[in-house]
């Protein structure tokens, strides 16, 4: 008798545990809001006219995480309205044409963001192991670009007269110094990105492939 009720704890456990655990294809852990998940949304969301916290469009101000929050379900991207929106590819896309989609990789990270809880991690921007050596274009500072400026900086939205999104254009930026000047907010140059300095890592790689000649690797 004891080695039933026994069995019968044992089990009712195992299945409270298991129905609390969440989708497994979530990869979420690390993610940071704040160097990560914000910059997408502020780059690519929050322009004139749309979701800022003065024109507020359809109510939404996704200058915070308290009002992205709004439109998410937290463990269920699915189930999100903005991760919805940025997957749709009708009268509801999210950026809204002429302006770019958000990459596969902004879209994976916001869904993976979302499927874990949607935490307000803050003050992570510090990264313990920034590899400096030999910075690729292709795989780093194409990466940053687009994760803080090309929102903003495409071939459609073309603010301050300046594009992003290619190599060429980049190097422009370079070779007339006003890449470096931006994002380490030197004065006489708009601070970008607007909504904050880059993280001390991605301004050291950014240097690294200034210094290297900034190759197209």
């Amino acid at each position: 008798m004891k080695s039933r009720i026994l069995y019968s704890i044992i089990i009712s456990r195992v299945i409270s545990y298991t129905s609390c655990k969440h989708d497994p294809l979530y990869s979420g852990e690390g993610i940071c809001f704040e160097s990560q998940i914000l910059p997408i949304f502020l780059s690519n969301c929050t322009s004139s006219s749309c979701h800022n916290s003065i024109d507020q469009a359809d109510g939404l101000n996704l200058t915070t995480y308290q009002g992205i929050m709004k439109e998410i379900k937290k463990y269920k991207p699915l189930e999100s309205e903005i991760y919805e929106a940025i997957t749709d590819h009708g009268d509801d896309m999210m950026p809204p044409p002429p302006r770019p989609p958000l990459t596969a990789e902004q879209i994976e990270l916001v869904y993976n963001w979302i499927g874990s809880g949607a935490p307000n991690d803050v003050g992570c921007g510090q990264v313990l192991n920034c590899y400096t050596s030999n910075v690729a274009y292709s795989v780093t500072v194409r990466g940053i670009l687009n994760q803080h400026c090309t929102g903003c900086h495409n071939v459609s939205v073309i603010s301050g007269g300046v594009i992003l999104t290619n190599y060429n254009d980049v190097k422009v930026q370079v070779d007339n110094g006003r890449l470096w000047a931006v994002i380490t907010h030197q004065a006489g140059y708009s601070p970008m990105p607007p909504s904050g300095m880059l993280d001390s890592c991605s301004i050291r790689q950014i240097k690294n492939w200034i210094n290297q000649g900034a190759p197209n690797n």
